[in-house]
């Protein structure tokens, strides 16, 4: 069984609840599936994190969630233990205004260098920070990976990141990398 923590924000997920403690994992991975890995807004935090990367380690079959306005924070790092997993087909991961900041990116970098598969990541509205960007950038020169698209949250950028996007888009000219300037719009990847 999977704890009841990821779902219990959610009330089309809490109407399905068999038990107030626990969902059964079939039942869930249905739910999982039927909502499209939409679940935002479901007060996911690290504990949910490290559920969710054990789904996206075991079931192949999902390749997009978003998990959007949750406080995730250092939950990121189960994620990123899920997308190192080759077994792990997820191609779009949403991370819209999930708290996460520098701290995390180096774990991301790690992930996004080892990964084959992910191809949208949306970061916006997320404290990076120029060191945080820094860190995911080298780690984008490294490699020239199926990732298209990465949307973060605009900055004052300094000269080195400059340096490092146009180095970034000599290697991998298919990458977007999108600035969200207004914090308005989220991409649909999910």
């Amino acid at each position: 069984p999977l704890p009841f923590s990821i779902v219990t924000a959610n009330p089309a997920l809490r109407s399905k609840q068999p038990h107030p403690e626990i969902l059964p994992l079939g039942r869930f991975i249905r739910i999982f599936i039927q909502l499209s890995c939409r679940l935002r807004q479901c007060n996911i935090t690290r504990r949910g994190c490290e559920h969710l990367s054990k789904l996206l380690q075991e079931y192949s079959s999902l390749t997009n969630l978003d998990l959007g306005l949750n406080t995730i924070t250092t939950g990121l790092w189960f994620l990123c233990e899920a997308l190192k997993n080759p077994n792990s087909n997820l191609k779009c991961l949403g991370l819209w205004c999930c708290s996460i900041t520098s701290f995390s990116c180096q774990d991301l970098a790690s992930a996004l260098i080892s990964n084959q598969k992910l191809e949208t990541l949306d970061l916006g509205q997320n404290n990076l920070g120029n060191s945080g960007v820094t860190v995911l950038f080298e780690a984008l020169k490294q490699k020239n990976g199926p990732l298209k698209t990465l949307r973060l949250k605009a900055y004052d950028y300094n000269l080195k990141i400059q340096k490092l996007l146009e180095e970034i888009k000599e290697i991998n000219p298919r990458l977007t990398i999108e600035y969200n300037v207004a914090g308005t719009t989220r991409l649909s990847c999910c």
